[in-house]
């Protein structure tokens, strides 16, 4: 992994995230924009609890393959917005208010906690702190664009509710 490459583009998508959540206000942040959807607070949430943040700090190995060899597979995944995906029940957002400020300064932290993360740490290297459940142990470099491609895919999800709520197309 090209570490300057990886970082621009997570820079980018990690500002166009923060950027879209602090467009809504604190009640459309907390607004079902239509049945079945979380709210934009709920997905940002999501994006918190989901981090790999604890498993790029945690304990390591070598690995034995290429540490990028699953790469590909999680953008196919996480990049078809057409297949709904099912979150596990640990990384579900709590149904309560979230409150804007607090939310965007959680995420804010995340995310740098993460980026120091790929700047500092080997991402060769497999996290043995988890374990997908189709396709096991992750390297640091393939949890990290993990969250970058799980990111961009919410990202769209945000653009809907922006457009269901505020009745126009994010820009």
């Amino acid at each position: 992994m090209n570490k300057q490459t990886f970082l621009q583009e997570f820079d980018h998508t990690c500002s166009t995230l923060l950027e879209l959540l602090s467009s809504f206000s604190q009640e459309q942040l907390n607004t079902v924009p239509f049945a079945g959807s979380w709210t934009a607070g709920q997905v940002g949430r999501h994006l918190q609890k989901g981090s790999p943040e604890e498993l790029l700090y945690g304990p390591v190995r070598p690995t034995e393959r290429q540490p990028d060899e699953k790469v590909e597979e999680l953008k196919m995944i996480f990049l078809d917005f057409e297949t709904r995906l099912q979150s596990p029940d640990f990384v579900l957002p709590e149904d309560v208010t979230y409150h804007k400020e607090a939310l965007v300064s959680a995420l804010q932290h995340t995310i740098a906690r993460v980026r120091a993360a790929v700047e500092s740490r080997d991402m060769s290297a497999t996290c043995t702190g988890f374990a997908l459940p189709t396709m096991g142990e992750l390297t640091g470099e393939e949890w990290a664009i993990f969250y970058l491609v799980h990111i961009q895919r919410h990202i769209q999800q945000l653009k809907r509710i922006y457009k269901a709520i505020m009745g126009k197309v994010y820009a």
